[in-house]
């Protein structure tokens, strides 16, 4: 089905009653409705990207749904936890390194109609069968460049047809244009009619863009959408929204690709955390929406937009910026700024795996509710 032409709609949404009890700050974050956007930038096809407030996909996503309260929780949902808290401790949020091979964000761009034509060709169909992009015809940036790791991520959005196109360890990209050399690649909608599910070019099968923390959201202070997260490795199995997994643990008590956590500190808890603002921004995201194992490999960690994806504006490197304004300590072996996510924040004690039921909206309300360690 083809997207609708509107990349992102203009809402107008009433602000909701805060809730009984809840301080104004605390009510703010929780119940404030998320302002619209004006879609005119995105329209226009740059220069410029999108506001703070944009996400992508429908309202529908399970990347866009709140999670209720008292949710039902995965009947292994504290022994997940544990096992993911062994593999290490939350990875840093780094800046700096943006194009490197330490960098494990992903570069996110949107095409002009300016930009240059790249046909896409795919190594891996030999392997595992037709591409679904293979032949594809995408407008990218000249300046566009995939992450310097060995995924070599690569996300291109059309803001004129709302399409998302995602690749995988891209191997060669002329410059003008030509034949965009990828292992594999994928593509889906992330307009008003899209549901970030079904992108094979993640380990997870969902969108590469989907969950990424973006700088702007940083620096406005609000997240409204689910955080995307890798950890070592699952337990071989996969839930809703993921239609597949890859590194599978020794250990069967792992979460399974596609789990949904969530931080179970209220928001009036969160306000009263001695952490920085920054940190309750994403905590707060944690409360709300909640976060999916998406990919694995490595350590725990929540996912960043590289700020390659800025270079095509112009901007110097914003969340640099925002790193240095936020205190960030400066790791001079690897060239890099580092803000600390662990500090103060007690992650085994606060984080449970929601039912996938859930997200899905097929939770059988006549069953017993698994609360874990805390109520909602």
């Amino acid at each position: 089905m083809s997207p609708r032409p509107a990349f992102v709609r203009f809402l107008v949404l009433l602000c909701v009653a805060a809730a009984a009890g809840l301080a104004a700050a605390s009510a703010a974050q929780a119940d404030t409705p998320r302002v619209g956007c004006d879609d005119a930038l995105l329209q226009a096809g740059g220069p410029s990207r999108p506001p703070a407030c944009w996400r992508p996909y429908a309202d529908s996503s399970p990347f866009n749904q709140l999670i209720p309260a008292s949710p039902r929780l995965m009947a292994e949902s504290d022994a997940m936890v544990q096992t993911m808290m062994g593999f290490g401790r939350m990875q840093h949020l780094e800046a700096g390194n943006g194009g490197g091979s330490s960098d494990y964000n992903r570069p996110v761009y949107f095409s002009r109609p300016s930009d240059p034509v790249f046909t896409i060709t795919c190594t891996r169909s030999v392997d595992w069968g037709r591409c679904p992009v293979e032949g594809h015809q995408v407008r990218i940036p000249e300046e566009a460049r995939p992450a310097g790791n060995s995924d070599a991520h690569l996300v291109v959005i059309n803001p004129q047809t709302g399409m998302e196109y995602d690749f995988w360890q891209v191997q060669s990209k002329p410059s003008g244009g030509g034949t965009l050399i990828v292992s594999w690649g994928d593509r889906l909608s992330a307009g008003g009619d899209g549901t970030g599910v079904g992108s094979t070019a993640t380990g997870g099968g969902v969108g590469v863009h989907a969950g990424l923390i973006r700088v702007e959201e940083l620096k406005a202070g609000r997240i409204d959408h689910a955080l995307a997260m890798a950890i070592k490795c699952t337990n071989g199995k996969y839930v809703y929204p993921a239609i597949k997994t890859d590194s599978q643990c020794d250990s069967g008590t792992a979460p399974p690709m596609g789990a949904r956590l969530q931080f179970d500190l209220s928001e009036t808890e969160i306000d009263r955390l001695a952490v920085p603002e920054w940190k309750k921004t994403i905590l707060h995201a944690l409360r709300r929406y909640g976060a999916y194992v998406i990919d694995s490999g490595g350590t725990n960690a929540v996912m960043l937009e590289s700020e390659q994806g800025h270079s095509v504006y112009g901007d110097a490197n914003p969340l640099v910026d925002f790193f240095k304004l936020n205190n960030a300590n400066f790791w001079s072996p690897t060239q890099r700024w580092v803000l600390d996510l662990n500090r103060d924040v007690d992650w085994q004690q606060h984080l449970r795996v929601i039912d996938p039921c859930v997200a899905q909206r097929t939770c059988d309300e006549s069953a017993p509710v698994r609360r874990g360690k805390r109520a909602a």
